[in-house]
This record gives structure tokens, C-alpha cells and sequence, in this order.
């Protein structure tokens, strides 16, 4: 996923945000593979943020701002990247098109965003998948999510969606050798 992110030019400021960071683990490979990238990463779970800014500083990763802040709230035309990876599967479809609007009214002209969720065209993978999350949000409670369903659309809801707000789509499957449907 980071390779779709182009290398930053010398002398230019790139801005990467990432949307449901968690634990800071995506933001700090992309440091390590595009070192000049100024890193946002939000997330509405506190704990996961104060632990990300526990590790950035043990890494001595700077060059960031990690905050416990709802996409809402990030400033329009402001990020070059937006990266939202296995996080949308937690919010009701009815919420999905007005977080997809905001996140393309806070990329610059020409910005990116990365969306990375689940194929419900793999029945054997998603019902694996859908196990682990059950296990991770509903039971040990490591995820945090509003509901106990999950929003699994078709990839070709997800894709009808991003066009509507004018998203130029290309989809690139990344399963191949993984137990899950991504």
C-alpha cells in the first residue's frame, strides 16, 4: 500500500494522514519507506494514540502529529495522503458517504486516498475474518467499534460510493498468499 504513495520530491512537504491509525504501526513504515512525509494519524480510541506516541518517541520518530480526533474535524484541503485501512468495516454503511466526502475535501487537488477493505467475493476468507473481528472487538475489546455488526459492502457499493463523490477509482486486490480478504 505505501509504494502507491509517491516518493516526496527534495524540498517539498508532503502531508500523509491516516484515518483510524491505531497504534501508529502503518505511519511509522511509511517514515521508514518515505522518509518526506509529515505523518497525521487520528484515532478515536485515546489509549491507542498515547501508546503510538509512546512508540514514536522510544523510535525517535518525529515529523508527526498523532491525535484522538474524528475525520470531521481535519481541516479541508490539507493532506496530500489519506489512508484508511481496515477501518471502515466498524462504521454503519449510512455513515460511509459522508466520511468519504469529508476525506476528499480535506486532500489537496490531485491527493490520494487509500482505502483498503474487505472482499465479500471470498466467503471462506470473510467468515475467518469476520471470527478474528468478532474476537477483537466484541470479546477482548482491542478494536474499538460502534456496533457489534460489521459493515462488510461489496466491493462494488464501496466503488459506487468513492464515484459518486468524484473519487477517480482502480481497485488492487491484495489477498493473494493472506487468510483474509483484503
Amino acid at each position: 500500500i505505501i509504494d502507491r504513495i509517491p516518493r516526496t520530491p527534495p524540498g517539498e512537504e508532503r502531508t500523509l494522514l491516516d484515518l483510524g491509525c491505531g497504534h501508529g504501526i502503518f505511519l511509522a513504515l511509511a517514515r521508514r519507506m518515505r522518509p518526506g512525509l509529515s505523518l497525521v494519524g487520528i484515532d478515536l480510541d485515546a489509549e491507542k494514540i498515547r501508546q503510538a506516541r509512546q512508540a514514536f518517541a522510544k523510535a525517535k520518530i518525529s515529523g508527526h502529529q498523532l491525535a484522538v480526533m474524528s475525520i470531521a474535524d481535519f481541516p479541508e484541503g490539507t493532506a496530500d495522503y489519506i489512508a484508511i485501512l481496515d477501518v471502515m468495516y466498524l462504521v454503519p454503511l449510512v455513515l460511509w458517504a459522508g466520511i468519504l466526502k469529508t476525506c476528499y475535501d480535506s486532500l489537496k487537488p490531485g491527493g490520494l486516498l487509500l482505502l483498503k477493505e474487505m472482499n465479500t467475493g471470498k466467503p471462506a476468507k470473510l467468515a475467518v475474518l469476520k471470527l478474528e473481528e468478532t474476537l477483537a472487538v466484541n470479546i477482548l475489546g482491542i478494536t474499538k467499534g460502534e456496533e457489534t455488526r460489521f459493515t462488510f459492502p461489496t466491493p462494488e457499493e464501496i466503488r459506487k460510493q468513492l464515484q459518486t463523490i468524484s473519487f477517480e477509482v482502480e481497485e488492487i486486490p491484495l489477498d493473494r498468499g493472506y487468510h483474509v480478504p483484503h
